[in-house]
């Protein structure tokens, strides 16, 4: 509390090295070492027995509020205590997604203009809310319960468990924890660009994944208490000043600037007036509405990679929103996949290559805007939402692109750039970071038969027939193939 900052933003059980590989936030990086190895803890040593009330605590998890697992009053340290996990708690995840964390950090600047913030995500923490993690089945937060005084009938089932029991291996677990991180980024930054201020990205503890630790050859899982090493202990300081240029930001809206309600179906506006096959509703009802967008994923033997895509789509924050599934197996093999999710299906009766698929997705789509995903990706809440603004109000911009992440890290475009989309190149701009007009690809199509899933082409053809802009976030998540 003796350092400088005004907003000090804490991610629940984030680690050093996950974090110094994700993170895209402009800011000055360094390791720290927390005093806490599990979030009461984190609380009693940071806070018990001071007073500061210069500041205001804004909280996702409900563990101070429940005596025997923490033994301090947060509301005799702060001026004030908001506990977000009250009314924005999510039943179905099990715990509270970012978004809302971000808009009610944003209303308690408001509100208190002039006190420090402390702003507590629970993510990374699990449980994984991402379209990969949801399909690993593990307990959820019961801390919400256990603070309201209500029993559960279900038995919480950590995910450390199912991991030490062999129920899962460590890369699944460490791919959710750090989807986790990457789902949460984009929200933290959505807070650096509204408020112009001193901010501190942090965490209270990390987490061991199954990693053997010395001098005992050991496994650790978690964050076990007592024991004190450099995956639990060690964690970012990320410091944003004020006085920063800011790269061009998403038009996202605020909590003081609330998102519209989607149009219901059949009400004016030109927003799904009449329901279709693969028609995504998003699981927030918080969303921005707009133009149809039509999200084209070409498969080939991979349903389980194409599920996951599926599920990043239907968690956007933004509608109307129709799904298309070209299968260019061969043999049906994604038909099943698509009717799960009741996306329209397109099948080749024969193997016609990626860029074939493609155009035939798109031939079939309806939308003003097409997002072409590879199976093997994911999008990220906020993509459609981030970037149909860009090419709704410049009508001479035809592609919007933003940045990536992968298990090696993530990867921006420059801002100097923009307007130059070939300064960038083509490896900068995977097929699945684009929003692209439809207007632009009819005058693309039929795209060019390439060998395999070779879209080099695709990703320069575009530039050559109008502008194009960009967002400095990894709003897509790259496979590995």
């Amino acid at each position: 509390m003796a350092e400088e900052w005004d907003l000090l933003v804490v991610l629940d059980g984030c680690r050093f090295d996950m974090f110094e590989r994700q993170n895209w936030i402009d800011g000055d990086l360094s390791a720290r070492t927390s005093v806490a190895t599990a979030t009461p803890e984190f609380l009693e040593r940071t806070f018990g027995g001071k007073t500061y009330d210069d500041a205001v605590y804004v909280t996702a998890n409900p563990m101070h509020r429940i005596d025997d697992w923490c033994s301090v009053d947060l509301d005799d340290v702060f001026h004030d205590v908001i506990d977000v996990w009250e009314t924005d708690w999510d039943d179905d995840l099990g715990t509270l997604p970012p978004a809302a964390m971000a808009a009610a950090t944003e209303a308690a600047r408001d509100r208190y203009p002039d006190r420090r913030i402390i702003t507590h995500f629970v993510q990374p923490h699990y449980p994984f809310i991402g379209p990969l993690g949801k399909r690993l089945d593990h307990g959820r937060m019961r801390g919400k319960q256990r603070a309201k005084g209500e029993n559960s009938d279900e038995e919480e089932k950590p995910i450390w468990d199912a991991l030490r029991d062999g129920t899962y291996s460590a890369e699944p677990v460490r791919q959710a924890y750090e989807e986790n991180l990457w789902l949460v980024l984009p929200y933290v930054r959505e807070l650096v660009d509204a408020l112009d201020e001193t901010i501190v990205v942090t965490s209270d503890h990390g987490n061991h994944i199954g990693e053997v630790v010395t001098p005992f050859p050991v496994r650790l899982f978690g964050h076990p208490p007592g024991i004190r090493t450099p995956a639990l202990v060690n964690v970012p300081w990320l410091t944003v000043t004020g006085d920063r240029t800011k790269p061009h930001p998403p038009e996202r809206e605020s909590a003081s600037h609330p998102p519209e309600e989607a149009p219901a179906s059949g009400t004016d506006g030109g927003v799904r007036e009449t329901p279709r096959s693969g028609d995504a509703e998003p699981s927030d009802s918080r969303v921005r509405s707009g133009p149809l967008v039509s999200v084209v994923i070409p498969t080939d033997h991979r349903n389980e990679r194409l599920a996951t895509a599926i599920e990043s789509v239907l968690d956007q924050r933004y509608a109307p929103v129709e799904i298309i599934v070209v299968d260019d197996s061969g043999t049906g093999n994604a038909r099943a996949v698509a009717e799960r999710y009741d996306a329209e299906y397109v099948e080749h009766p024969e193997r016609r290559g990626a860029d074939r698929a493609r155009t035939s997705g798109i031939e079939v789509a309806d939308g003003k805007y097409v997002q072409l995903l590879d199976d093997d990706d994911r999008l990220h809440p906020e993509k459609l939402s981030s970037q149909v603004p860009l090419l709704e109000r410049d009508p001479d911009v035809g592609v919007a692109f933003c940045g990536y992440a992968s298990d090696e890290g993530a990867r921006l475009p420059d801002p100097a750039a923009r307007g130059d989309a070939l300064r960038f190149g083509p490896t900068d701009r995977p097929i699945s970071t684009m929003l692209i007009s439809a207007s632009v690809l009819d005058d693309l199509l039929p795209l060019r038969d390439r060998t395999g899933a070779d879209d080099g082409g695709l990703r320069i053809e575009p530039d050559t027939g109008c502008e194009f802009d960009s967002l400095a976030d990894a709003l897509v998540y790259k496979g590995d193939a």
